[in-house]
């Protein structure tokens, strides 16, 4: 076998990477029979050869988005895991795949970040534990330090859930929209039940054990009128961090961004005056300075796997099609070998383009690509009603 230290990719190989959809099945065949090794050594030959490439063009990993269900207890209305509605679990040989795939493309010694997704990641706990235990391992012979965080719906926490999942050194992030009538507005059990009261029970189980608690919290059109008064019902509650975001793929009328508007107005003025201890909220406390390029971190310091291990640039472009991924970038045991996808999705310079093309490119960076995709069926061209909420953020950022 050759040294890939110092392989020169033959062209038909470099073809097959060039593509948007290897065929990889056919490329390992072909390298097993040039070799006249094993199939298991060619695509091994195979991971390492992409994995140098990647290394080459591409910056490090430090985050991995670890789908390890798609179950989930609740139904969401608004939940964008549209394609993700199956009973599969991810595997423990699976999970490990994938934190090996983390840490041989992450930058030495650097900090890694491994956040537990579903589905409801509670779910699969014997998993979970697994690959918390494997981590800490690779990270103990490699000098990286591991963070684990866990998006959690909060319905499944009891007290001694909470206490091992602190001993685990999981943070969780609880998906919270409000008090009782805004979060039982879309966030119900299958039976149309609000899951309000059990989230509740929830965050008071997880106080002892995590003193700080942050939530996911989605603005929709109908409740952005209750904002202010949601978040000050809920830092009585206990939470001190809010990540605040709106729902994708509704009808944000003009009337509806002028209420949201008001209500971030309002809850960003109290915050400045008042400056409560033990409270944050991020968007308000970072300046909102341009970043120099197009897009996010997805593909650029960020990937996530699916249940099969298949790896996707973020969990929501995971979350349209999880059977025939977007952007695919490659799996767990072959590597990030559809370059073509990695490096479109991480330059964003046909977003670019268009954000230019419609002069709105000085004032927005193109946004979430996978709201771009729901809401345009293209990852690049540039959602218009994401850009509108943009706006409104802009204008409640200059507000001193």
């Amino acid at each position: 076998m050759p040294d890939t230290a110092n392989y020169q990719v033959p062209d038909w190989l470099a073809e097959v990477l060039a593509s948007s959809s290897p065929d990889i099945k056919a490329a390992i065949g072909r390298l097993a029979d040039e070799y006249g090794c094993a199939k298991s050594e060619a695509r091994k030959l195979f991971y390492d050869v992409t994995l140098s490439l990647n290394k080459r063009f591409f910056p490090p990993l430090s985050k991995m988005e670890l789908t390890v269900t798609e179950q989930c207890n609740l139904a969401c209305t608004y939940c964008f895991e549209t394609g993700m509605k199956s009973p599969k679990r991810m595997g423990a040989s699976t999970a490990k795949k994938a934190v090996d795939l983390l840490f041989d493309h992450a930058k030495d010694g650097a900090d890694l970040f491994i956040t537990f997704f579903g589905g409801e990641p509670l779910l699969n706990m014997p998993v979970v534990e697994e690959t918390v235990a494997y981590s800490n391992k690779r990270g103990n012979k490699t000098g990286h330090r591991l963070n684990f965080q866990m998006t959690s719906n909060g319905t499944l926490i009891d007290d001694s859930l909470a206490k091992h999942l602190s001993g685990l050194g999981i943070r969780v992030l609880v998906s919270l929209d409000g008090m009782g009538p805004t979060n039982d507005e879309n966030r119900r059990y299958k039976s149309g039940k609000g899951s309000f009261d059990e989230i509740a029970k929830g965050i008071q189980a997880l106080k002892p054990h995590q003193p700080w608690i942050g939530v996911k919290m989605t603005v929709t059109p109908s409740n952005a009128l209750e904002l202010f008064e949601n978040v000050m019902g809920l830092r009585d509650l206990g939470i001190n961090q809010f990540i605040i975001g709106h729902a994708t793929g509704m009808n944000w009328s003009i009337d509806k961004q002028d209420v949201f508007e008001r209500q971030l107005s309002q809850l960003k003025t109290w915050y400045l005056k008042s400056k409560p201890e033990n409270f944050r909220i991020a968007e308000f406390d970072e300046p909102d300075e341009k970043q120099g390029f197009f897009g996010c971190s997805a593909a650029r310091s960020t990937i996530a796997v699916s249940v099969d291990g298949a790896v996707s640039p973020c969990s929501k472009i995971l979350g349209i099609e999880s059977e025939r991924l977007i952007a695919k970038l490659g799996s767990v045991d072959e590597g990030l070998y559809c370059l073509a996808n990695r490096r479109d999705v991480l330059s964003c310079a046909q977003l670019a383009e268009s954000c230019r093309e419609i002069g709105i490119a000085d004032t927005y960076r193109g946004g979430c690509v996978a709201s771009n995709y729901t809401d345009t069926g293209d990852l690049f061209s540039p959602s218009m009603a994401d850009y509108e909420i943009s706006q409104v953020w802009a204008r409640v950022g200059a507000i001193n």
